[in-house]
């Protein structure tokens, strides 16, 4: 049963240059005030960060290496050398571990990564390692939220085979609908298999946080690097 009840920041150990939460062996966190890698390699010596060429799909890889960077937006683990990495700047870090075996990762899930159902794949990868999809939790991460995320209507048509609409957006008067791109995630993984008692929210919009790079509000290609590592 999920007992962390996360909110940011009072489950965080809050740092000016990164968030970490624990749980158990589990290590993860975002970096804040547009702070690089260096960072996480620096709460980690030892272990190895593993990074991809993000392309808003669906693919999910097992970090195994390092090099050389592949295309994807998933990425877990099953070896605690290595550190999942995912760079986020509105799009959704969606961290995913299995309570007692050291199985872990983060997905980056923007709306063409959720119609592209990357979270279904991630479910059937979890299933297909073995793994009892009871003993896994799942965090959203800092991302926008709904009210400063208005997408239009052909946007939100994509949706429309996997939820409903009404259920995940609202009407502004100009046309366009404010996506509640979190609340949306939430469901699907429900409706795939999850349990809601596993699924938590870190509290945090990209958009309002200052501290936390958003290509919406500033457009500068500051991103957050989100990680996740077993101890």
């Amino acid at each position: 049963m999920m007992n962390l009840h996360i909110t940011e920041p009072d489950s965080f150990t809050r740092h000016h240059e990164y968030s970490l939460l624990t749980d158990g062996p589990i290590r993860l966190g975002f970096t804040r005030n547009d702070n690089d890698l260096s960072v996480v390699q620096g709460l980690f010596p030892g272990k190895q960060t593993v990074e991809l060429e993000q392309i808003h799909g669906d693919i999910i890889l097992e970090a195994q290496h390092a090099l050389p960077m592949q295309d994807g937006d998933g990425l877990f683990s099953k070896n605690s050398r290595y550190i999942p990495v995912i760079r986020t700047a509105d799009c959704i870090p969606l961290f995913f571990w299995h309570t007692e075996k050291p199985f872990f990762g983060i997905l980056h899930v923007g709306w063409r990564g959720f119609v592209a159902r990357i979270q279904k794949r991630l479910l059937e990868m979890i299933r297909l390692n073995q793994m009892n999809i009871d003993k896994i939790r799942f965090l959203i991460g800092p991302a926008i939220c709904a009210d400063h995320y208005p997408v239009g209507p052909e946007v939100l048509a994509e949706f429309a085979p996997v939820l409903r609409v009404d259920e995940i957006s609202s009407a502004m008067k100009d046309g366009r609908h404010q996506l509640d791109l979190k609340k949306a995630l939430r469901l699907d993984l429900i409706t795939l298999g999850a349990s809601a008692k596993t699924i938590d929210d870190c509290g945090l919009c990209t958009f309002e946080n200052p501290e936390l790079p958003s290509y919406r509000r500033e457009k500068n290609g500051a991103r957050i690097f989100n990680f996740i590592a077993w101890e």
